[in-house]
C-alpha cells in the first residue's frame, strides 16, 4: 500500500511538471547520519538488562558521538513564486541512523559493545528557497518521511549476537525540519547542494530509554535540473 502510494506520488509529479511552468530535477549525494541521545539510551538499556539479569557488570565507557555513512536519492519539483523566491517538493529516499559503541564491565574487565541502527525512509520535503542570485540558494522547510526498512545489528566482543529488520517497534513516520544551500553552474542544469535533516519525532519506541533519540542527517550532493517544462 505505502509502495503503490509513493509509486502515485511520483507519477503527479512528473504529470504537474509536464504540464506547468516548474523546473524539475534529479538529485543524488552522501549522508552523513547520527543520532542525539542515542548514547544515554543505549547506556541506560545495557544496565537496565544487566541489572535484570542480576549481572554485576555495567557499562564503563561509552563514546559520545559516532556516525554512519548513508546516501540520497530523489526526484524535484521547484515551483517558482516571485522574483527570487521558490517552493520545492518531492521525494527523496534516505538512508538514516547511528551506533552507539563503548565497554561495559566490571573492575578491570572490559568488553567491547556496539548498536548500529540503519533506516530507510522516503522523505516527502516542502521547503522554501531564497535566490541569493541565478545561481546561489538557501532554503528551510519540514520534511515528512516514511518508513521503509529498518537494520538493527548489536555486537560484543567483535561478535555478532543480534540483528533484528523488524518494523514494529519503530514509528513509521517521522516529522523533521531541514535547511541548506545550493549553487547551480550557470545555464548547465547541473548544481550542488548542501543540506541538515533534524528529526523532531521519536525513532523507537520499544523501550521507554530511547524516548529521547531523533535522527541528524548531513547531506552533499549533486542534481540535474530541467529548466523549463511549460510546453508550448
Amino acid at each position: 500500500m505505502k509502495k503503490t502510494a509513493i509509486l502515485l506520488l511520483m507519477s503527479g509529479f512528473i504529470t504537474l511538471a509536464s504540464a506547468q511552468n516548474l523546473f524539475f530535477q534529479f538529485n543524488g549525494g552522501v549522508n552523513l547520519c547520527c543520532q542525539n541521545h542515542v548514547q544515554e539510551a543505549v547506556q541506560e538499556s545495557w544496565d537496565a538488562y544487566f541489572q535484570s539479569v542480576g549481572s554485576t557488570e555495567r557499562v564503563s565507557h561509552i563514546k559520545k558521538v559516532l556516525f554512519i555513512p548513508g546516501f540520497n536519492l530523489g526526484i524535484s519539483l521547484n515551483i517558482p513564486m516571485q522574483t527570487a523566491w521558490a517552493f520545492r517538493t518531492g521525494l527523496d529516499f534516505n538512508i538514516k541512523g547511528g551506533k552507539a559503541e563503548g565497554n561495559y564491565g566490571t573492575g578491570s574487565s572490559k568488553t567491547p559493545f556496539s548498536n548500529k541502527w540503519v533506516y530507510g525512509y522516503v522523505d516527502l520535503p516542502a521547503v522554501v528557497q531564497y535566490w541569493i542570485n541565478k545561481q546561489f540558494y538557501l532554503e528551510a522547510g519540514p520534511d515528512i518521511g516514511f518508513l521503509l526498512s529498518v537494520k538493527a545489528t548489536e555486537e560484543e566482543d567483535g561478535n555478532v549476537n543480534f540483528e533484528n529488520k523488524d518494523k514494529e517497534d519503530y514509528k513509521k513516520i517521522e516529522v523533521s525540519i531541514s535547511g541548506g544551500g545550493g549553487y547551480l553552474f550557470g545555464d548547465s542544469g547541473f548544481g550542488a547542494f548542501v543540506r541538515y535533516i533534524h528529526g523532531l519525532t521519536k525513532v523507537y519506541t520499544g523501550e521507554p530509554y530511547y524516548s529521547n533519540v531523533r535522527n541528524s542527517t548531513g547531506q552533499v550532493g549533486f542534481f540535474y535540473r530541467i529548466q523549463n517544462l511549460k510546453k508550448d
